[in-house]
């Protein structure tokens, strides 16, 4: 019986739980922002490929990994589902999103962030400040992923708002960068061409 895995493009946010524990079937696209199902077939943002035997219990782990359930692995037979997450929509708490910056916020412990990009060098460069306007880290590249990744590797920051902040922040600097968009920290990109 053959195995297939069903991913579901639209729903990716790009953590890269994915790749790390199927790098056989899954990687990032080029900005970082959408897994990619090597060698499928899709339409309209749904991806089919049939697994290997020896690669099952990795893409299983794929499946359970991803945080927004973009991943199903099932029997193609059967139509039977090995791994899938079923939320069921009369028991979901339903939650308005609010927030006031100028009461709420709390400045992480660790320092904050400068960024900017830099179009001679064609990299975002996202510099890390523990005093006032003093640098003592720069961590540079064209991928989100592998920036904010290696800052939190690197232990720079610790406040989840603040990590939340830095990873829309330095999408939006890799957008600019890739589109020849201008980019100021904190202000919407201008895009006019979409």
């Amino acid at each position: 019986m053959a195995k297939k895995v069903e991913y579901n493009q639209g729903k990716c946010i790009g953590n890269g739980n994915c790749v790390a524990s199927a790098p056989y079937y899954f990687q990032l696209n080029e900005n970082g922002s959408k897994a990619i199902l090597k060698n499928s077939k899709g339409k309209d943002s749904i991806f089919i490929s049939t697994i290997e035997k020896s690669k099952l219990n990795d893409v299983i782990e794929a499946a359970k990994q991803c945080p927004v359930n973009a991943i199903r692995v099932y029997d193609d037979e059967t139509d039977e589902d090995i791994v899938s997450v079923n939320i069921k929509k009369d028991k979901v708490e339903e939650i308005k999103a609010e927030y006031n910056d100028l009461k709420e916020f709390v400045m992480d412990k660790k320092g904050y962030f400068l960024i900017r990009v830099n179009k001679e060098k064609q990299r975002v460069e996202v510099a890390h400040c523990s005093e006032i306007n003093k640098i003592d880290v720069m961590v540079y590249g064209t991928n989100p992923l592998e920036i904010y990744m290696t800052i939190i590797k690197k232990d720079l920051i610790e406040n989840m708002g603040h990590a939340a902040y830095l990873g829309r922040e330095i999408q939006k600097a890799c957008t600019a960068l890739k589109h020849n968009l201008e980019y100021v920290q904190d202000d919407e990109l201008k895009i006019n061409h979409l």
